[in-house]
């Protein structure tokens, strides 16, 4: 899963989306996109911005094992963006593309974020699928929610979806990492859960899935933390208890205490909370509206 994507307010942060189809990323054509923030209401249909494409279109230029943490590419004329989720391979039957996510580039060496699930070949193709729209200081003017509704056509199919992103003061992050989480709890390697699912997505779900609502249901400004890293140990308890839900092994009464394990972080992190939350705002910081909805997500660990 991916977290909820971040702009700061009054600058041109650039917005990126994957297609929820991309099997013939050659064949994306047309890429557009409406955009809503606090400051700019939604366009009406047919007055969509052009959006980009990107453009990595290369191969592998030699093959690599499963568990292999790098990958070599034919060329880097278009280079790939560190951060970036890129596809090697085709749909090929009941076969997807390997999505991987490109952490680093040392020339034509490409290091990725979690060793590959299988074996790749030389020749294999590597392509980018991200979509981006840089916003203007005028769509960012405020903070608040923002809406884009994306668009393009594949194979002569037009897909349209929704993302929701929100205009911020500061970034604010899972200060928690997979090295960090397998030092305080090694367990947790031995936890079974989908095959397609890093640990550190594990944790962003965790983050977005439990944090973020609990934080929200008690009235807080998830965007205004200071020190994110305050919320680490229930944060680590929150990923063990959403990695535990989807291991069939685990009887109720141990994700019945796993549970309690991470409302308890919760407790002890909201005793200190004046000490790593902004509370100085105009508005106190705290959310006062009776009538809003808590932004509760469905716990998934797919992606």
């Amino acid at each position: 899963m991916a977290l909820e994507q971040q702009v700061l307010r009054d600058q041109t942060g650039t917005l990126l989306a994957y297609p929820p189809a991309s099997g013939a990323v050659k064949n994306i054509t047309s890429p557009l996109v409406r955009i809503r923030t606090p400051n700019v209401s939604m366009p009406e249909e047919g007055s969509e911005d052009a959006a980009t494409l990107d453009p990595v279109d290369t191969t592998l230029a030699a093959a690599a094992s499963r568990g292999a943490s790098s990958i070599v590419l034919a060329s880097v004329a278009n280079a790939p963006v560190p951060g970036r989720k890129y596809l090697i391979g085709k749909y090929v039957g009941d076969v997807d593309p390997l999505v991987v996510t490109v952490v680093r580039l040392d020339g034509t060496t490409a290091y990725l974020e979690e060793p590959l699930l299988r074996d790749v070949a030389s020749g294999d193709l590597f392509c980018g699928y991200a979509v981006s729209h840089q916003l203007t200081t005028i769509e960012t003017d405020d903070e608040g929610d923002g809406l884009a509704i994306w668009t393009i056509t594949l194979g002569g199919v037009t897909y349209i979806w929704h993302q929701a992103f929100k205009v911020v003061k500061q970034y604010v992050h899972p200060d928690l990492t997979a090295d960090q989480l397998l030092s305080q709890y090694p367990q947790v390697e031995r936890l079974s859960y989908a095959e397609d699912l890093s640990l550190k997505e594990a944790i962003d779900s965790a983050w977005e899935n439990m944090i973020i609502p609990s934080l929200e249901s008690r009235g807080l400004f998830w965007e205004r933390i200071k020190t994110v890293k305050r919320l680490n140990p229930a944060l680590a308890l929150a990923t063990i208890y959403h990695l535990q839900r989807a291991d069939a092994r685990f009887p109720l009464d141990v994700l019945e205490e796993s549970r309690q394990q991470y409302l308890r972080a919760l407790d002890v992190a909201f005793q200190s909370v004046d000490f790593w939350y902004d509370a100085a705002d105009d508005d106190g910081g705290r959310r006062d509206d009776e009538n809003r909805v808590p932004a509760y997500r469905q716990l998934r660990l797919s992606r």
